[in-house]
């Protein structure tokens, strides 16, 4: 018998080419050197075997498929929902130039990031989820950030709330709540340097923090009081829900200990 959908994945026996196990490639080690990777003699990189090859979708077969762009893969796909929703994210962040075959390893450290957080948008939503990003710029150009930040308002648009550490003016300009620490680092950080609305010109020489009226909020934000993780001095912090909150601060002023090792550890162990 001959299982389609079980014989289409490279990561099962049945429909793969078994000499590279879907792979599409050969590893040489050679000693003293680094490996080499060598185009799979059996199936000629197409990682699949030649039974499951015949099998085509408007005569393509899943080996062409996979070599096809996301781009290229939007037009081949034309009417089928399922497919084409995660497709068109992809499109929506920039990356419609990726193969759908493209192996991980080659993907740049801003491109990994963004296909995660695409793949997220792609699970079924509360609308009220908290996201953690930790540096979600790094490795982008400029243009492709204007791309994270489409992705982060659809995000919101559901109701979601984000919090990111980062030090992207282009980011911070464009979220709704601002948190720096510092004014320093280690000993001399932990806290509060500005919290509100962006105010980069103003940030950039940490300012005394003073906790201004509009900080008495509805129970509906959240709110950190007298955190002291690590270096962190006893601050008390207000994160908006439905909105994208900014951590920023000069390496060691405790922007982690605050995002992850106190919202995310937090919010960690209430869901378990």
């Amino acid at each position: 018998s001959f299982n389609i959908a079980s014989s289409l994945s490279t990561n099962a026996m049945g429909g793969r080419c078994e000499t590279c196990q879907g792979a599409g490639k050969t590893q040489i080690g050679m000693h003293f050197l680094g490996n080499i990777d060598l185009v799979c003699a059996t199936c000629n990189g197409d990682r699949f075997n030649k039974l499951t090859l015949q099998v085509t979708y408007k005569n393509h077969s899943i080996a062409e498929i996979y070599k096809l762009s996301v781009n290229e893969a939007v037009d081949l796909f034309k009417g089928q929902k399922k497919v084409l929703i995660g497709l068109h994210v992809l499109q929506e962040i920039g990356l419609g130039y990726l193969t759908l075959g493209q192996s991980s390893t080659t993907l740049s450290g801003g491109e990994a990031q963004r296909i995660k957080i695409a793949n997220q948008l792609q699970k079924k939503d509360t609308g009220d989820t908290l996201y953690v990003i930790i540096e979600p710029s790094i490795g982008l150009h400029a243009s492709d950030i204007g791309s994270l930040l489409k992705l982060f308002n659809r995000i919101q648009s559901k109701g979601n709330t984000i919090v990111c550490i980062e030090q992207d003016e282009t980011v911070i300009n464009q979220s709704d709540w601002h948190i720096e620490l510092g004014p320093k680092t280690g000993k001399d950080g932990g806290t509060i340097a500005y919290q509100g609305v962006p105010r980069i010109e103003k940030n950039k020489n940490a300012i005394e923090y003073k906790k201004p009226k509009h900080l008495l909020t509805p129970p509906s934000d959240i709110l950190l009081q007298g955190v002291s993780t690590h270096g962190l001095k006893n601050i008390d912090i207000r994160i908006p829900k439905n909105e994208l909150t900014v951590v920023t601060g000069v390496s060691g002023s405790g922007k982690s200990s605050l995002v992850y090792d106190t919202l995310f550890a937090e919010a960690n162990a209430r869901f378990t």
